[in-house]
């Protein structure tokens, strides 16, 4: 999805540090032993006509910014340890030369290890990253509060942790509990609201024959937020479900829940229940598969809701393609057609890639929001030495039933041409336009150019 998105002058070099982190790692295993160093130091230089996305700019904004990312790889036949930091020594001349500054900007950490055993498995994660809020827009774990610009700054940060056992036995169970947090700092959007999510979770397995697999599940989700209107939910779920394996391929699926969920809203207390129910089919075939099914939720306080979906997944000559649609109703409103695409071309000198996801989530104010994120990106080799990128991604936030939600579009368009100067010193150059709108509010729009040198280091020890 173009992957980075919306990222100022430290974010564009340290995602290209952390892509050229990634191919060192892919590089240096092939020919190293583990564990494997890396060292990425990349310089970077931009000048944006509007850094801050501001309704008005307020003049160009030209930053220098010098980056270090560091990265360890250990991997054994039953164990993986993985660890990356970044960061960022930043120099920022504002508009007009009048506001200067100079700090360590975009810290980034993350950790993770798994261990397999002969029928268990124990997997830890965690991370840290703090960035300015209107740099922080990511196609992973997207929500809609990414989506307001704002002056200030975002730290999130958390830990999950899973244990499986029995795996591959008639009984298979999974432990599993996490926790993120988001806070605020500087911002002026009463949307923006720290938020603390913790995450529980049991489930078993039960292998009833060679083909029929039933699943008993139990989650409870806690959500706390502090500040004036603050939203505080306890969520306890509980699930049953089939899956059973017909002849040539044909599997069907079907589940039962039911949700209690707490809800505190300025000091007042009240209670939403939930009854799920679901059935759907998958059809395996020689070159992918074919599902559908349909979903009901039927909820206390809010509209009930009923989805049907299709979905088809192709393994293609030069590529692979997984496509699905989704309809939803809601009591009292319209129906929804989501759509969502995943789809890659490998070129013969490149690679295409086009990502469209469509959900129907909720904001901080507990209200629904169909989400909606495409992605483009396109890369060509010229030459042994040198290739072009060219990536677009649109995210947008609109009212998904009756509620008082805000609409919200960020768009953002990179064309950049990557040249290899020799084995360990590669050069970028490129160009970012970032548009923003708000249904009955602000639109602002940002053009930049970049540079960037980087270097990436990798060996064993």
């Amino acid at each position: 999805m173009g992957r980075g998105r919306q990222l100022g002058t430290a974010g564009i070099a340290i995602a290209t540090a952390v892509a050229g982190l990634g191919a060192n790692f892919v590089r240096a295993q092939e020919t190293e032993p583990s564990p494997l160093l890396t060292l990425d130091l990349v310089t970077s230089l931009e000048a944006d006509n509007n850094a801050d996305l501001d309704p008005v700019s307020p003049g160009t904004t030209v930053t220098l910014a010098e980056i270090l990312t560091f990265g360890v790889l250990s991997e054994t036949q039953t164990q993986s340890l993985s660890f990356t930091a970044s960061g960022a020594l930043e120099a920022m001349n504002g508009p007009g030369g009048g506001d200067t500054s100079f700090g360590f900007e975009d810290p980034s950490v993350q950790l993770s290890y798994s261990r397999e055993g002969a029928n268990a498995a124990f997997g830890v994660s965690a991370f840290y990253r703090s960035a300015d809020v209107s740099d922080t827009v990511s196609t992973e774990d997207l929500i809609a509060e990414d989506l307001i610009v704002d002056r200030g700054s975002l730290k999130t940060y958390g830990a999950d942790i899973e244990f499986q056992y029995g795996i591959d036995s008639p009984i298979e169970l999974t432990f599993s509990a996490g926790t993120s947090v988001r806070e605020y700092t500087d911002t002026t959007d009463p949307d923006l609201i720290d938020s603390t999510r913790d995450e529980f979770g049991v489930s078993a397995d039960v292998r009833l024959s060679p083909v029929t697999v039933a699943t008993l599940s139990a989650d409870v989700e806690m959500q706390d937020e502090s500040g004036p209107g603050s939203t505080d939910r306890d969520e306890t779920r509980y699930s049953a479900a089939l899956s059973h394996e017909l002849r040539r391929g044909l599997t069907l699926t079907g589940d039962l829940g039911f949700s209690d969920t707490e809800i505190t809203e300025s000091g007042v207390r009240s209670n939403e229940d939930a009854v799920l129910a679901g059935v759907g089919a998958r059809q395996e075939l020689v070159n992918g598969a074919v599902t559908g099914g349909i979903s009901f939720e039927n909820r206390s306080d809010d509209p009930d809701r009923l989805s049907l979906n299709f979905g088809r997944e192709m393994d293609l000559p030069d590529g692979s393609l997984a496509a699905g649609l989704t309809l939803v109703k809601f009591d009292g409103s319209d129906l929804h057609v989501l759509a969502n695409l995943s789809y890659t071309k490998d070129l013969p000198r490149g690679e295409l890639n086009v990502a469209l996801t469509q959900t129907v989530t909720s904001d901080s104010d507990d209200e629904d929001v169909l989400l909606s994120t495409l992605a483009i990106g396109y890369e060509q080799a010229i030459n042994s030495y040198s290739s072009i990128n060219l990536s677009m991604d649109v995210s947008r936030s609109e009212d998904a039933s009756d509620g008082p939600v805000t609409g919200r579009t960020r768009a953002d368009l990179t064309a950049s041409y990557s040249h290899e100067l020799t084995a360990d010193w590669d050069l970028n150059v490129g160009y970012r336009r970032r548009q923003f709108d708000e249904t009955g509010g602000d639109k602002a729009e940002s053009d930049a150019v970049f540079l960037t040198l980087s270097r990436g280091i990798a060996f064993g020890f």
